[in-house]
């Protein structure tokens, strides 16, 4: 969700649930890869967020039953915030006639 005219950083949700995995561990690391992946790639999100003085609210959630590496999570969530900056209307200009 954008939020316009709001100065905060984008905030973050992370759900893993309980019903793909049973073990605790196991959503605790699944979150803690995707906060990583986030923290990792979030900059261009940040600085998309200060030049056009908005904000977002994020929910990344996973749902694939199978735990997934590094890698390859850090890939899909780079890939997310990519598309969400390049899906963003750009700002109208004002003009002075």
């Amino acid at each position: 969700m954008r939020l316009a005219g709001d100065t905060q950083p984008p905030r973050v949700l992370v759900w893993a649930p309980k019903s793909l995995f049973k073990h605790a561990v196991d959503r605790n690391r699944t979150r803690r890869l995707m906060r990583e992946a986030y923290r990792r790639h979030a900059q261009p999100l940040r600085d998309y967020c200060a030049v056009n003085n908005c904000s977002f609210l994020l929910t990344f959630n996973y749902l694939d039953g199978e735990m997934r590496s590094q890698y390859k999570i850090d890939k899909a969530v780079n890939k997310a915030l990519q598309r969400l900056i390049n899906e963003q209307p750009t700002p109208q200009s004002t003009q002075t006639s």
